[in-house]
């Protein structure tokens, strides 16, 4: 006999669809689109730091596909280069 039993086999799959009143807190796409539309600047370690959002640039992408104007500015400290982003 397997180590799966029929009744597993057998079992329907989950949906995953969400409750929509499960998530009542905003996602983090619109977290970072408050905190821009502030005038405030986020970079990648601030973004993780603040909401555990490890694809900063992803989200910014997202947010420039909504049609929000973001500038993005290289910047290097002790000899490593990151993206610094803001909206304008």
């Amino acid at each position: 006999m397997s180590k799966f039993s029929e009744r597993s086999l057998i079992r329907p799959k989950k949906s995953h669809k969400q409750n929509k009143n499960m998530n009542t807190q905003p996602s983090t796409t619109k977290k970072i689109e408050q905190w821009l539309l502030q005038g405030r600047k986020l970079t990648p370690m601030q973004a993780l730091e603040k909401w555990g959002c490890m694809r900063l640039s992803a989200r910014i992408l997202e947010l420039r596909n909504r049609g929000l104007n973001i500038q993005t500015t290289p910047i290097t400290r002790n000899g490593k280069t990151f993206a610094q982003y803001q909206a304008v």
